[in-house]
């Protein structure tokens, strides 16, 4: 995730940081990030309340995803 989000950054370099989150989300969910791209995550979330809402909203879902069996019985 590029951390072009900083405190005045254009709103074209949040949208970038925005878009990379996307990507990113699930994996920054599960734990599957370096601790270095997590700070990135959680540092944007805190800057863009439309993001940190977007991961609060995925949340339940990334979670119950673990539940439900890939294949069947």
């Amino acid at each position: 995730m590029s951390d072009k989000s900083d405190a005045g950054g254009t709103g074209e370099e949040i949208d970038t940081a925005c878009r990379d989150l996307v990507e990113i989300v699930t994996d920054y969910l599960e734990g599957a990030l370096d601790p270095s791209m997590s700070h990135a995550v959680e540092s944007h979330r805190a800057k863009c309340p439309g993001c940190d809402e977007s991961v609060a909203q995925i949340r339940p879902t990334v979670s119950l995803r673990g539940l439900v069996p890939t294949h069947p019985p």
